[in-house]
């Protein structure tokens, strides 16, 4: 991360949602187990119910199921309806690698991830501290709801 020097600005945009859709780009939501429980209960659905209606198998591994367009399931009118209990693939976007796949690997795939996100070298600045906590304890990246 020498790369990153000062820090990188990132601002999520009212209303984007892009990173939701995958008219935008293919990839997938991957769940932690904790992102499994907080969202059963903020559905008030037990962990496998929400498992059974909301996810599917991705390589292996649970992930959110998207619609029959391919965007997430909780995006409507461009925001997110779980926001507050969102999995940690979202709370982290775009500093947590994805897919094997990271947006903070050199400026190249920076400005790569730029072409998806316009967010992304807008708002305010994370320095690399800030980054390096994100990725560390998985804390959230201030954005707005969608």
């Amino acid at each position: 991360m020498e790369w990153i020097g000062d820090g990188l600005r990132f601002q999520c945009q009212p209303g984007c949602g892009r990173c939701c859709t995958r008219s935008v780009r293919e990839g997938s939501v991957f769940l932690e187990p904790e992102d499994l429980e907080r969202l059963a209960r903020a559905l008030q659905l037990s962990p496998s119910e929400f498992a059974r209606d909301f996810t599917v198998d991705e390589r292996g591994e649970l992930a959110l199921a998207m619609d029959d367009d391919g965007d997430c399931r909780f995006l409507a009118s461009g925001r997110c309806l779980v926001y507050r209990d969102r999995p940690l693939q979202c709370r982290a976007y775009p500093f947590l690698p994805k897919e094997g796949f990271t947006p903070l690997e050199s400026p190249h795939t920076w400005r790569y991830e730029q072409q998806f996100c316009p967010g992304i070298g807008q708002g305010r600045l994370y320095r690399k501290e800030e980054i390096a906590a994100i990725l560390r304890d998985r804390v959230d990246v201030d954005g707005f709801e969608g």
